[in-house]
């Protein structure tokens, strides 16, 4: 099980709301939006983010974004944000 970072690099209405759309529709319960561009993606059998690009994206290479592991953390957030990485196991 991991979590990743989806983050939109192009920051034009257009690709943060496909990306949006993308990520709400193959990670219903497993996403979590940090910023309008950033998201936390919960992937229980996937260790690579080029897995969570093809989840995804497929072959469509249209929308910028970066994907990172996110399995260590420090700083500061609001609660929901804690309680999210926390049901995720992190």
């Amino acid at each position: 099980m991991s979590v990743f970072a989806v983050i939109a690099t192009d920051t034009k209405d257009g690709n943060v709301k496909r990306l949006e759309q993308l990520i709400t529709t193959q990670y219903v319960d497993d996403a979590f939006k940090l910023k309008a561009n950033i998201w936390l993606v919960y992937e229980k059998d996937v260790s690579q983010p080029k897995a969570v690009f093809s989840r995804l994206l497929g072959e469509d290479n249209s929308v910028a974004c970066l994907i990172v592991p996110f399995d260590s953390y420090w700083g500061v957030q609001q609660k929901p944000t804690w309680d999210w990485l926390k049901n995720k196991g992190l």
